[in-house]
């Protein structure tokens, strides 16, 4: 069976932030068609998330600073559909969105 169709399918979410809204939003859009990474500087905001979709693969935490482009690179974000930040400040998530749009051209970006 050839799975490189259902790859090419798949939809990337980015969530820049893993406290309760992005561990909240990472579980509800975490399903077969849909992989989500969730970027976080603190390596305890994983806490949030839910065991069972990080072991399946579906939710990916990922130790990176939202508002570096040589961070945002390494994990790939440059190839995601979708890029939300919603980090504890306004103006990192302000700012993280700016890098998706104008430097990736995440077109479905926002800051919460």
């Amino acid at each position: 069976m050839d799975h490189r169709g259902a790859l090419e399918r798949t939809e990337r979410v980015v969530i820049g932030g893993c406290g309760r809204t992005g561990s909240a939003l990472a579980a509800a859009l975490a399903t077969s068609t849909r992989v989500v990474q969730v970027l976080d500087v603190s390596p305890s905001a994983f806490d949030h998330l839910p065991t069972s979709a990080v072991r399946q693969g579906r939710i990916m935490p990922r130790i990176a600073d939202i508002t570096l482009e040589a961070d945002l690179r390494a994990v790939g974000a440059q190839d995601a559909n979708v890029f939300v930040a919603v980090a504890g400040s306004d103006v990192v998530n302000v700012m993280a969105s700016q890098i998706a749009l104008h430097m990736f051209r995440i077109e479905k970006s926002s800051a919460a």
